[in-house]
């Protein structure tokens, strides 16, 4: 199993619903779980994935400007 992954998100531009909604599209590839009220994240990946902390970032930044469109 690969290292955990620990991200804080700022809560100026990611929101708690989107970061829930990443996690459960996520969760083929890794288990994961908002840690604060900080967006602190923590990812749990299941198999060894590149830049997986770019990705989901990304992915969540994409469904916030999906759901402003």
């Amino acid at each position: 199993m690969a290292n955990n992954i620990k991200i804080r998100l700022n809560n100026k531009f990611y929101d708690k619903e989107t970061i829930k909604t990443a996690l459960d599209d996520f969760k083929e590839a890794c288990d994961g779980k908002i840690l604060n009220d900080e967006i602190e994240v923590k990812l749990e990946p299941k198999e060894a994935i590149n830049d997986l902390e770019g990705e989901f970032c990304n992915y969540v930044l994409g469904l916030i400007k999906n759901r402003q469109v």
